[in-house]
């Protein structure tokens, strides 16, 4: 009776031992756990900010880009206007020749836009 007692009484602190170590072995998990839920946090807290920033770089050349097709539109405007003042103000508009010519160079330079008639819209 002895033996089994003193076997209960060991097999108890082995348990006892046995519970100690796995709230020990619970408690480093948890730690390391929150270590890596802060790191995890700062490293998506630096791709959120990354995200903005890039977000706003394309915002601004978004903005860039559609001011100088604006530009574009209002150069191309402004050149189709030009060659028609100057088909209208050339000293040798009167002559046949020379009217082919210079228009076979203009069709050449800006393709048909000297025939085509301006608008508000060019």
């Amino acid at each position: 009776a002895v033996v089994s007692t003193l076997c209960a009484i060991s097999s108890g602190i082995n348990a006892e031992y046995g519970y100690v170590e796995l709230v020990k072995k619970n408690s480093q998990l948890e730690e390391k756990l929150l270590e890596q839920d802060g790191r995890h946090e700062e490293q998506k807290q630096k791709f959120e900010n990354s995200i903005m920033k890039l977000t706003n770089k394309l915002i601004q050349q978004r903005k860039r880009s559609e001011e100088l097709e604006q530009a574009n539109t209002r150069a191309v405007r402004d050149c189709r206007l030009a060659v028609r003042l100057l088909q209208c103000a050339s000293p040798a508009s009167n002559s046949h020749s020379a009217k082919f010519h210079q228009s076979n160079k203009l069709s050449f330079l800006f393709g048909d836009a000297n025939n085509r008639p301006i608008s508000s819209n060019d």
